[in-house]
């Protein structure tokens, strides 16, 4: 008799853990992704030069209702099914190969795309939440502004200071050079394929309507940022334009 009264209380303070922490299970919500995640790998792999392989599977992924997601490859974007199963995210039938796997991060800010697979790369792609646009800005392209080339640059002409500054803003606008106060990075799309060989490309254009293309090169151990003018398009040919002469020699402050 003296045994069941000891054991009761214990056995019911058992009986309520296990229900609390069954209910707990239960009540436990799945990760529903929304909103828009730009690629951050994309972003850091990208630092100095732009290439056909950069976005990895994509630039950014939006998710709308948690059931359909907007890929988003630059020159070209698709809807895929998201499926939500046993705990686990899958991007459906994402490349010919199947589905990609997605892992949320810890601290609900971003998820890793295991997109391996599908571009041969040693890595994965981890994504970022972000705004839809910064400023009136769609937040990749500032976002890859700042990563590629805003920042302030000293003039140099063979290796003498004219002591003159040209601005790069990572909203898209530029001053110091006369003419021209926007500028665009080509990083998607037949503009990739503008030069031979391959360089990257900045656009420039000002409030006359005037417009110019650079092949440009950064180097950012050193801070050198160097425009490059190429040759005019060739009747009947896409890109395979030669890379001329240097325009402007640019040094970070």
């Amino acid at each position: 008799m003296f045994a069941r009264i000891v054991l009761l209380p214990f056995l019911l303070i058992v009986i309520s853990f296990s229900a609390c922490r069954n209910k707990a299970v239960k009540q436990a919500e799945p990760v529903i992704l929304q909103g828009r995640y730009i690629n951050q790998t994309f972003l850091e792999k990208s630092a100095e030069s732009l290439d056909f392989s950069s976005p990895g599977f994509c630039f950014q992924l939006v998710f709308a209702d948690g059931k359909k997601v907007f890929v988003d490859r630059g020159f070209e974007g698709d809807s895929l099914s998201v499926a939500y199963e046993n705990g686990k995210i899958r991007l459906q039938n994402a490349t010919i190969m199947g589905d990609l796997p997605i892992l949320p991060d810890t601290d609900g800010k971003g998820f890793m795309l295991l997109d391996s697979s599908f571009t041969g790369k040693p890595y994965v792609s981890h994504f970022i939440r972000s705004e839809d646009t910064i400023d009136s800005v769609p937040a990749l392209i500032r976002k890859l502004n700042e990563q590629m080339i805003a920042g302030s640059y000293v003039v140099y002409d063979k290796e003498k200071s004219l002591n003159k500054t040209v601005n790069f803003l990572s909203s898209g606008k530029v001053t110091g050079i006369p003419g021209f106060d926007t500028y665009v990075l080509c990083f998607t799309g037949d503009c990739m394929q503008t030069t031979q060989p391959y360089y990257n490309t900045i656009t420039l254009s000002g409030a006359a309507g005037s417009t110019v293309t650079y092949a440009y090169k950064m180097e950012k151990g050193t801070g050198s940022l160097k425009l490059f003018s190429i040759e005019p398009p060739i009747p009947g040919t896409k890109g395979e334009r030669k890379v001329k002469d240097l325009v402007y020699d640019l040094r970070k402050n």
